[in-house]
């Protein structure tokens, strides 16, 4: 909800998110949730607790790549040296430190880090959003939705969150993203989902398009057009995948619209089921 300068006009309203960018409360509020929950406990002189002294060999291993023998031996002087760091981070080195923390899955609070953290970054306006522990760069709530319900599925239809997963990390995928491949896994997913619901596991995506009851023949028609885009079984390349310069712009688009189309072919075989 917009504040009250903003309501009335003593303050310019939020634009659109700008991705490649945070802004300096977006950094201290998520360097205030860092010390809220992962080193307040731990600003001792003398002594840290063995869990933080490991996490601090993983850190200084695996994400600063500094000799371990190297790290300070009193809690405060590791937490004065991690945050003297995380202010001479970049936008890019902030969200691979907030991703590190993400996949490390060290402490109580992982699910709350990465509460708070979404919190900060839409509260903020910013342009990233944390989607199966990972910072992915949607600029749009109902996009956002739309791939949190595609990832979330613990059931018979958790390949096609599997699927949506690889299509982010393959996207998300700041120094090589493999635009190609994400299109495929998101292609890959709805595929999944229309085994499932028209009860063929070994149908190719169009024929299980034609033997899912009450599709809406454009909607068949439509999707069935999104093997155009990739390549089917046998490798064959198509249209868009043998495009050379795939824009990041063009993948967002297919995996968002297999998200899409994915949530609703699981949710209406859902209703029809009566679950």
């Amino acid at each position: 909800m917009p504040g009250f300068s903003e309501r009335y006009g003593y303050a310019a309203p939020q634009g659109v998110p700008v991705p490649e960018q945070l802004k300096t409360e977006t950094i201290n509020r998520i360097w205030s949730v860092f010390f809220l929950l992962k080193y307040q406990n731990e600003n001792d002189y003398f002594d840290m607790s063995v869990k933080f002294a490991n996490y601090a060999k993983r850190l200084w291993f695996r994400f600063y790549k500094l000799p371990v023998d190297q790290i300070p031996q009193g809690g405060k002087e590791v937490v004065e040296f991690i945050r003297h760091a995380f202010y001479r981070y970049n936008w890019l080195e902030i969200i691979e430190f907030i991703e590190f923390h993400l996949e490390t899955n060290d402490s109580a609070h992982d699910e709350e880090f990465a509460e708070l953290i979404n919190l900060v970054l839409e509260e903020e306006n910013e342009a990233y959003r944390v989607v199966s522990n990972q910072v992915v760069c949607i600029t749009d709530e109902t996009e956002l939705n739309v791939i949190n319900e595609s990832t979330s599925h613990t059931d018979e239809f958790s390949n096609v969150s599997e699927h949506i997963k690889t299509a982010l990390k393959l996207f998300s995928d700041r120094s090589a993203p493999d635009l190609r491949n994400a299109i495929k896994e998101a292609i890959s997913a709805v595929e999944s989902a229309c085994k499932i619901v028209s009860g063929n596991p070994k149908a190719t995506l169009g024929q299980a398009l034609k033997q899912i009851p009450d599709l809406p023949g454009q909607m068949q028609e439509a999707f069935s057009k999104l093997y155009g885009y990739s390549s089917n079984a046998n490798g064959i390349r198509h249209a868009l995948m043998d495009e050379p310069k795939l824009t990041k712009a063009e993948a967002k688009f297919m995996i968002v619209a297999c998200a899409s189309f994915s949530n609703y072919l699981i949710d209406s075989a859902k209703t029809k089921a009566g679950q």
